[in-house]
Formats: C-alpha cells, structure tokens, sequence
C-alpha cells in the first residue's frame, strides 16, 4: 500500500486524485493517506479511479 495522499470532502463516501472534476464543486476538501481512507470506509471514485 502506498502513501500516497488523495481527498475527500466531509460528506462524501469516495477518495479522490486532487485533479478529479468531481471535487470542483466542493467548498472544503481534505487531505488523507489512503492508509486512512480506507480505514474510514471511503472507497475510491468511479470517475478518476484512484487505486483500492
């Protein structure tokens, strides 16, 4: 598992690359290892497929 970080936003369900157009429209995003993503239950975006 890497740690590389990716993002999420505090009411999604999905960890994205910073890059990913579906984070445009949010006002807050948020830092997170994957490590951390994974343990929190998000799971990765349909749109820029970051690794599981």
């Amino acid at each position: 598992m890497t740690n590389e970080t990716f993002y999420v936003t505090p009411t999604g369900k999905k960890y994205h690359y910073r890059n990913c157009r579906t984070l445009t429209r949010s006002k807050t995003v948020i830092a997170i290892s994957k490590r951390d993503a994974l343990a929190k239950g998000y799971e990765p975006c349909g749109v820029c497929k970051p690794p599981r």
